[in-house]
């Protein structure tokens, strides 16, 4: 059973950095932490991680456990293992219940792991507190007249011009959330056997269970109008995977982990993550690090300049090239004043004020929270990879998406110095530049490559393609190689 100690002083962890061995250290639990006082959360290395080894009861024998299990493992609908492999960089994380609860035992236990070689990280397994900061909640009938505001402020209508000029692929994106009600404008948007639930307390992914905050995300996305009314989200082409993380006001990392490995697993290639925590968790860090794709998140309503290290939310302020942050932009184009900002944490603002979307009991609702900014960038990010086949470059890695939808946002004084764009979301630039053959970002460090279109998938496909960048699903359908890779088989090349 799990408990937590819950004290009202700010959480705060510790971590020293001993680069020589790549290990890190938790410290001394402190008497303000929250957190379960029978869990751990386990880190492997790199090296260890890739034996594969099966772990159990008996592995840590140093300790008294009861249970383990492998946060980066799933399985699919027929209850079949999926694993996490071939991409550079991976860690395994595990969870280990303790025999005993409490404290010091989790204490002692975190200081004898500590002395194993084979483990980068050991801590706690912390709770999250997910109260979303809504401001302003208007609910709507089904035929009633309402505008959204924000989708002329990124240019919605003039990149969905283009788009609908192709023949724009499907495209799976992951809503980490509290579930996605089965609106009937998300009739035909959500799949059903990708979605799932690893909230303890409801495995029901089509549920949500925190007054329709998934469920707006979703529509924002991908809502397709049904009948005379309804509401249409930003990418036509998009499909809803309900990842359901918490069905309360909180719940513990490990689940959030669960989710993102879900992600991993099923090829998802953007997951939009509109919650933020307000300390540093290396777990959470690690398991966005496994994956692959691009990661939507949230800053928070705080107001706060989160590049003050005292103000920083996470995953948002995690280091990490596959996160784009997004800040909330008011009605009259300005932060809005509840906003987090940072020049070098926020990457980019998005419409947060006064957003309508789909909500619960196939209602609509109104709200102004930085959680629906996110679903702007988002459902733009889903609209660049429905057209990418038909650009010169064909695919996009993940960084590549990230900086096509940074540098082609629209410049304005009032966010200079809030974000690394300096400025807004701008669908139809954004769009504009994934078909320009002169956009590239080797100002931000980064050199792009793009594949040779003569060379057909199955040619590509019966090659062992060596990695050299780890933004590509080499275990997937995405796995395509780009110019300088070789064979590790035969040695061709592509050149």
């Amino acid at each position: 059973m799990r408990k937590i100690i819950m004290f009202l002083i700010t959480i705060t962890l510790f971590f020293v950095i001993y680069p020589e061995n790549t290990k890190l250290y938790c410290s001394v639990l402190e008497a303000n932490d929250l957190y379960s006082i029978s869990e751990l959360l386990l880190i492997l290395t790199e090296k260890e991680s890739k034996k594969w080894i099966e772990y159990n009861t008996d592995s840590f024998s140093e300790i008294e456990y009861v249970d383990i299990e492998d946060l980066t493992i799933t399985y699919n609908q027929n209850e079949e293992l999926k694993i996490v492999d071939n991409i550079d960089g991976f860690k395994r994380i595990l969870k280990l219940t303790l025999k005993y609860e409490g404290k010091e035992n989790l204490s002692k236990a975190i200081n004898l792991l500590n002395k194993r070689p084979e483990i980068f990280y050991v801590g706690p397994n912390y709770c999250v507190n997910n109260l979303y900061d809504d401001v302003d909640n208007s609910v709507f009938s089904r035929n009633s007249n309402f505008e959204q505001w924000g989708y002329d402020t990124i240019q919605l209508d003039q990149s969905l011009g283009i788009i609908r000029q192709y023949d724009a692929s499907e495209v799976l994106v992951g809503v980490i959330d509290c579930g996605v009600d089965e609106h009937i404008d998300l009739t035909n948007s959500i799949d059903i056997l990708i979605s799932k639930s690893f909230s303890d307390d409801n495995d029901d992914p089509l549920i949500d269970s925190l007054n329709g905050h998934g469920t707006m995300i979703a529509g924002i996305i991908a809502g397709k109008p049904y009948g005379d009314f309804g509401f249409y989200g930003i990418c036509p082409t998009a499909e809803i995977a309900s990842i359901k993380y918490t069905s309360y006001s909180f719940n513990y990392v490990d689940d959030i982990i669960k989710c993102i490995t879900h992600a991993t697993l099923n090829n998802i290639r953007i997951l939009n993550m509109s919650f933020c925590i307000d300390y540093y968790d290396e777990s959470l860090k690690t398991s966005i690090d496994n994956y692959p794709g691009l990661a939507v998140c949230g800053v928070g309503n705080s107001g706060k300049n989160i590049g003050i290290e005292t103000n920083m939310v996470y995953p948002a302020c995690y280091d990490l090239d596959n996160i784009i942050t997004v800040g909330s932009l008011d009605v009259d184009l300005l932060p809005y004043s509840g906003a987090n900002y940072g020049i070098n944490e926020v990457d980019i603002f998005a419409p947060g004020v006064q957003i309508v979307s789909t909500s619960t009991n196939n209602s609509y609702s109104c709200q102004t929270a930085n959680s629906f900014a996110v679903p702007f960038v988002t459902g733009v990010a889903a609209q660049v990879v429905s057209i990418e086949q038909y650009t010169i470059y064909n695919f996009f890695d993940t960084i590549y998406l990230k900086n096509l939808i940074i540098d082609s946002a629209t410049q304005t004084s009032s966010l200079a110095n809030q974000c690394v764009s300096g400025g807004y979301l701008n669908a139809y630039q954004t769009i504009l530049n994934a078909f320009s053959s002169q956009f590239s970002y080797e100002a931000a460090g980064y050199t792009y490559h793009k594949v040779i279109p003569k060379y057909s998938f199955d040619y590509l496909e019966e090659h062992e393609w060596n990695l050299l960048s780890r933004n590509y699903y080499v275990y997937s359908p995405y796995a395509i190689p780009i110019i300088g890779r070789q064979c590790v088989k035969c040695g061709v090349s592509i050149i």
